[in-house]
């Protein structure tokens, strides 16, 4: 039988002093930092900035539409976890630092003489939204890890409504360096049509020397030995099988594999396996990218935005993804409705590219350059 954990319970212990840093941090230097652990409170705050200034900032696009409640829930959920993450790292149980080897553009990191614990949370990110960053952060609360490693996906054929790959992985990254250095893009799976699983015994060969304990972080939709639907192999027979096998060189004397089921409902099913199998319970912000898709549709479920991270905003209105409509409509109904200004041309992009337009500049300055990667290869870009 599998072993299973639940978690994923609403934290207290909310610390204050880190509400208001959203509007008052300033860009932290840490190019010379010793270790995580000497400098946590800087790594914490940085962090938080980013998420305070998001939250105000979409909070200010969306206006009455704004869904007060989400936005609550989300901010007491995100400080929660990064004040327990502070604390993991002040008394050294991770070390967010660390370099991980996550596509062949990275230089092999330094061997750590201990085994590091990672997470890595294959998505489609079609868009990438907060039920995906609460996730990471609540997994890396719970099971003490030193990163969240984000692998994008590629094309895929059989979904006609997602954006092109290129410009999702983009837009993840942009999104994903609000959360530097604990959350990484990896653009391992750009190019092909991998499975998720795929990519995990991928990432664990590029790294032959590290001992790695990978939490294979899901949907509670791929709880599944085999998909309903389609009949196929879902995570549990897919994680087995790789490990059976010895997918791409899998060595269990130095790796090993845990999922990780992100559930939005209770869920008291138990599928037998060899798999340490953990559960994290329902998260405090239920939504889909599915439903993010359709509220840029639609002006009468705009209160699902609440749940798009604003520099993601900026990308899909920029590319005019998900069947927006022309900008300017979109844009100028915003500005009905939150009351700000908004020049719908800077909002124009070629095809691919993604870029902040003047009304998200003027808004938010975020610190996209103040927090180096531990390994400077990882912040590649998408090719």
């Amino acid at each position: 039988m599998d072993k299973v954990s639940e978690g994923g319970q609403q934290r207290g212990g909310i610390v204050e002093e880190f509400r208001d840093l959203g509007r008052h941090s300033v860009g932290i230097d840490l190019s010379n930092l010793a270790s995580s652990r000497a400098r946590a409170e800087d790594l914490i705050a940085l962090v938080v900035r980013n998420v305070m200034s998001e939250i105000h900032s979409m909070k200010g696009v969306l206006g009455r539409s704004a869904n007060v409640v989400d936005f609550v829930n989300l901010e007491k959920s995100a400080i929660a976890s990064l004040t327990s993450i502070k604390r993991l790292i002040v008394e050294g149980w991770i070390e967010p630092l660390i370099g991980i080897r996550h596509s062949l553009e990275c230089g092999l990191p330094a061997r750590q003489g201990r085994e590091v614990r990672i997470g890595v949370f294959p998505t489609a990110a079609n868009p990438l939204h907060w039920a995906h960053l609460l996730g990471g952060l609540v997994v890396m609360e719970r099971f003490h890890l030193d990163k969240v490693i984000f692998v994008i996906a590629g094309q895929d054929s059989r979904k006609p409504e997602m954006a092109p790959a290129k410009v999702r992985h983009s837009m993840a990254k942009e999104v994903l360096h609000l959360f530097n250095p604990f959350f990484e893009y990896s653009p391992i799976a750009l190019g092909t049509t991998s499975s998720g699983e795929e990519n995990l015994f991928k990432i664990l060969k590029m790294n032959p020397a590290q001992a790695i304990h990978a939490f294979y972080i899901a949907g509670g939709d791929h709880y599944h030995r085999f998909d309903p639907a389609s009949g196929s192999p879902d995570t549990i027979q897919r994680l087995e099988e790789g490990m059976a096998v010895k997918s791409f060189g899998f060595d269990a004397r130095l790796h090993r594999v845990s999922p990780v089921f992100l559930h939005r409902v209770n869920e008291e099913r138990v599928i037998p396996t060899f798999l340490d199998v953990h559960r994290v319970g329902t998260l405090p912000l239920q939504t889909s990218s599915t439903e993010i898709r359709w509220a840029l549709e639609d002006r009468g479920r705009w209160g699902k935005l609440s749940a798009l991270p604003y520099v993601a905003l900026a990308s899909i209105c920029g590319n005019g993804l998900y069947r927006v409509g022309e900008c300017k409509e979109f844009l100028d109904t915003l500005h009905s409705s939150s009351g700000r200004v908004v020049d719908s041309q800077d909002v124009t992009l070629e095809p691919g590219h993604a870029r902040r337009p003047s009304f998200v500049r003027s808004l938010v300055t975020l610190p996209f350059a103040a927090l180096p990667a531990p390994n400077a290869a990882n912040n590649q870009s998408p090719t």
